[in-house]
């Protein structure tokens, strides 16, 4: 197999199970949350509008969080909303994120060969923002993008087809790395190839049935492939 930065320029992480480990409470958590739930059926039911969204994306471009303002807008998240960004502290204090083996290397080796890195995830950009904040690796990433901030959850591909439209991004030279069957799912639909990585929050199995362009047993495999 020819390395992947071979391959690709750009490669978009999902963050929950695939950049972070996940605890099995989180695990319960993903499958149980009926918010979320009942936002991905919403989501589901306007895959039929998706590439009319896509070209009508600007008022969602300023969604995106990007490198260079990222902490200047964060600061006014947090002015604005003193609150939640007590509340993610607090629970952050109890529930530190930890990276999967191999991340930071990988992230670092990235950023060496020039790669654009970017997060799509479904988790709320600001808890994301903090954790990426809390373990040192917020600056290794060219963008993140939340579906939530785009109202359509993953496995819709709305939010992956404006964060790559957002960094101008080939389609044909972007890879999607997740560790759930949803992203698997929202890779193809957005027309990227797609890599599985199998210790995170759905079964080796369940991800292989999703035909995957590639898939990983972990982290730790996928950046010996790079």
């Amino acid at each position: 197999m020819r390395g992947l930065a071979e391959k690709y320029d750009t490669f978009i992480f999902d963050w929950d199970g695939t950049i972070i480990t996940t605890t099995e409470l989180r695990k319960l958590d993903s499958k149980l949350d009926f918010r979320l739930l009942f936002k991905r059926r919403e989501s589901m039911k306007h895959l039929g509008n998706v590439k009319n969204e896509v070209k009508n994306s600007g008022s969602l471009l300023y969604k995106i969080y990007f490198r260079d303002s990222r902490k200047m807008r964060k600061v006014e998240r947090d002015i604005k909303n003193k609150v939640y960004a007590l509340a993610i502290n607090i629970v952050l204090s109890f529930t530190r994120p930890r990276l999967h083996n191999g991340v930071r290397e990988m992230l670092q080796e990235m950023n060496d060969k020039g790669k654009t890195v970017a997060v799509f995830t479904n988790g709320n950009v600001d808890r994301i923002m903090k954790e990426a904040e809390m373990l040192k690796i917020g600056d290794y990433f060219t963008a993140m993008l939340s579906a939530q901030s785009v109202n359509r959850l993953k496995p819709n591909p709305l939010g992956l087809e404006v964060l790559i439209k957002g960094i101008s991004a080939d389609k044909k030279r972007t890879l999607y790395i997740g560790d759930m069957v949803d992203d698997i799912v929202t890779a193809k639909r957005a027309g990227v190839a797609s890599c599985a990585i199998a210790d995170g929050l759905d079964r080796k199995e369940d991800l292989k049935e999703s035909d995957p362009t590639y898939i990983f047993r972990s982290m730790e495999e996928f950046k010996k492939h790079i």
